[in-house]
């Protein structure tokens, strides 16, 4: 869900920039707040999920003092860039963070599969557990334990 809510917002915004008529740039802004709720509203239980409850509190604090932070310094940002570029430029800046998202996450996926790990793409595992590499697998070859090292010696 948050990964194709990232993708509509981006997809929004694209059509947000390149909008001919009123009409158009109307929806594509439906799109793009569409796309926002699905990334915003997994986004808070993803880290609920990710961190363990002694640590929950700090996370989710950190999370809203970063909106909060975003939500006040967008208007000023944002003022300050349409004094040089067209307004269509903030909703193209958008684009290029949301390619990275997607670039991270598919070499992550990558990795994660090349270890023999899988990939939680349903959600029904939560935590760690929705990405998992197997220990084996993620330990490199020279960090083998003493009595194999030992073993192998004689």
């Amino acid at each position: 869900v948050h990964l194709a809510g990232l993708l509509l917002f981006a997809f929004g915004s694209l059509c947000v920039a390149l909008a001919p008529t009123f009409p158009l740039l109307i929806a594509a802004r439906a799109v793009m707040s569409v796309g926002n709720a699905m990334g915003q509203a997994v986004g808070t239980a993803m880290v609920v999920a990710v961190f363990p409850p002694d640590e929950r509190g700090k996370a989710l604090g950190s999370q809203t003092s970063v909106v909060a932070i975003g939500s006040a310094m967008g208007p000023i940002g944002a003022g300050l860039m349409l004094q040089v570029l067209p307004w269509q430029a903030l909703f193209l800046m958008l684009i290029p963070p949301l390619l990275l998202a997607f670039v991270v996450f598919a070499a992550l996926a990558i990795f994660v599969l090349s270890k023999g790990g899988d990939i939680d793409m349903g959600g029904e595992k939560h935590g760690a557990d929705a990405m998992h590499v197997p220990a084996a697998a993620s330990a490199p070859a020279s960090a083998a334990p003493a009595s194999d090292a030992a073993s192998a010696a004689k």
